[in-house]
């Protein structure tokens, strides 16, 4: 190492579900599936409670949450004062989609916190309905990425290809998400296999559905030269129809 000290960071990365308290199951989705259009205030209270202890007790430096709405990350961001110098919060949809202006939509937000300054750029993606990438670069060289992909296979694989092209140039690179496949990582080999990165994930690290995670949708893709010294699925949280994840690296 020449001498230098190797820094390390902690990334979280966590699906909310819109605060909605669902825990995947279909009698939840059947029984309480009306919260998507309004959820009772003492339900995402009790939520943000859960994630914020989550936060607390993982001190990650950066967090990525997926499914949030700007009320609720406000009031998230705002309880732990000066510690997250930089948090950014966007609508998910594109810049110029309808649905940024419909009720129950217009707040579903993709947001980010930072213990540190972080350099952002928003990217939107062509294909898809849920259309932003955040792109950070949290430390030189280091750039992470964090997005909801597509329900549908064939828009993930247009998708995909976007996120090919605005990898290059990059030299240490994180994607991070909910990459929605339901059906094993094949579909990213293509992508994983173009920049030599690898799935920190296993495919038995269940994510989904959190009551009985047997599907792992929710991942950190990485450069083989970014070293891991420890990757979670942190399976006591439950607060969402997604598990959190957490990775530490050292650069």
């Amino acid at each position: 190492m020449n001498g230098m000290m190797q820094k390390t960071y902690k990334i979280l990365c966590y699906n909310i579900g819109h605060c909605s308290g669902l825990d995947g199951s279909v009698a939840h989705y059947v029984k309480y599936g009306h919260r998507h259009v309004h959820c009772p205030p003492k339900v995402k209270a009790k939520v943000l409670s859960t994630v914020r202890r989550l936060i607390r007790d993982e001190q990650p430096d950066l967090c990525c949450f997926l499914e949030i709405d700007t009320p609720s990350f406000r009031h998230l961001h705002e309880s732990f004062g000066s510690t997250y110098v930089e948090n950014h919060i966007e609508s998910k949809y594109g810049e110029t989609s309808i649905l940024r202006r419909m009720p129950n939509f217009s707040k579903r937000s993709s947001a980010l916190m930072s213990k540190n300054e972080m350099l952002l750029t928003k990217h939107y993606l062509k294909a898809g309905i849920k259309k932003l990438l955040y792109e950070v670069e949290l430390a030189p060289s280091l750039h992470v990425f964090a997005g909801h992909f597509a329900l549908q296979k064939r828009a993930r694989e247009k998708q995909f290809e976007e996120v090919k092209q605005l990898l290059r140039h990059k030299q240490k690179i994180i994607l991070c998400g909910d990459f929605n496949i339901f059906k094993g990582f094949d579909e990213l080999n293509d992508l994983i296999h173009h920049y030599d990165m690898k799935i920190i994930n296993t495919e038995t690290d269940g994510t989904f559905p959190a009551h009985n995670p047997t599907k792992c949708v929710d991942l950190f893709i990485c450069s083989k030269d970014i070293t891991i010294t420890n990757f979670r699925v942190l399976s006591d949280i439950q607060a969402s129809d997604h598990l959190p994840i957490v990775v530490e690296i050292s650069i």
